[in-house]
């Protein structure tokens, strides 16, 4: 059992309790893909300047730009999953997720990072929440007047529902109240899109008082689920549920072995590095 949880371990359970199970009890770590390295990459990257913004320092373009093919570098260095059909393309894709590492965090440095005043930087918060297990919140960036914003990744425009129907907004006014004794005064999630010409789109999002129960009874039906030993494997219709983006495709035992077969099978701990 997994000695905490975390709002995107909740997501992570909804969209696959067999990949959950795999990697979060069985400890059977499986690479990220190409879009997944890229994403935290370029997190990693803007949480870096960042900090340097809390130093009052601003990183130049160049230094930027190093410092996101540098991430990028180490992600791949762990290794990463790749579908059958990306194989015969690989250096392509990779060198082009390089590029959009690189041209995203530019994208951040360029567009975001001059209008943060960061008090709170990846802080990590855990809440004792009257569950069974703590919860712990990484705030991505709050500034002095209470603004949390969140950085993410994607090859397209969310929908603004995904922002709206995320857990983790119903639980950032407590860990923020614990940090730093303030409530938040906006809340955004900032999507930098890796398209033909990268984009930035801005999500804001509002939370109340009674939003925080219906999260709280989706941890506590994760867990009683995960005590009775259920773990609901995706749909397989769902995008998630299939070669190209679960490292656990060739060897979850809910998909039929003919559809198995359909493409040749790559182990998803194979590293090109």
């Amino acid at each position: 059992m997994t000695d905490c949880l975390s709002p995107s371990q909740l997501v992570e359970f909804q969209r696959c309790g067999e990949a959950w199970r795999r990697r979060h009890l069985e400890e059977d770590f499986v690479p990220p893909g190409i879009a997944a390295v890229t994403g935290r990459s370029v997190r990693e990257t803007a949480l870096a300047c960042l900090r340097r913004r809390q130093q009052g320092e601003t990183p130049g373009p160049e230094e930027t730009a190093d410092l996101a093919a540098d991430a990028y570098r180490r992600g791949l260095a762990r290794g990463v999953h790749l579908a059958p059909e990306e194989l015969s393309c690989a250096p392509a894709l990779l060198g082009k997720g390089r590029d959009n590492a690189v041209s995203l965090a530019l994208l951040f440095r360029r567009a975001l990072l001059p209008a943060l005043s960061p008090l709170l930087v990846e802080e990590k918060v855990e809440l004792d929440l009257a569950l069974p297990l703590p919860v712990r919140v990484t705030l991505d960036c709050c500034t002095a007047t209470g603004e949390v914003h969140a950085f993410s990744s994607a090859s397209r425009r969310w929908n603004p529902e995904k922002a709206h129907g995320a857990p983790g907004p119903a639980l950032w006014p407590a860990a923020l109240d614990k940090a730093a004794g303030i409530r938040p005064a906006r809340m955004v999630f900032n999507v930098l899109i890796a398209a033909g010409t990268p984009a930035l789109q801005r999500v804001e999002t509002t939370r109340h008082a009674g939003d925080l129960a219906p999260v709280l009874r989706q941890f506590r039906l994760m867990i009683a689920s995960i005590n009775a030993g259920i773990f609901p494997p995706a749909a397989p219709e769902s995008w998630h549920c299939s070669p190209r983006w679960c490292g656990y495709f060739y060897s979850c035992p809910h998909i039929p072995a003919a559809r198995k077969a359909l493409s040749p099978a790559f182990s998803a701990r194979s590293s090109l590095f």
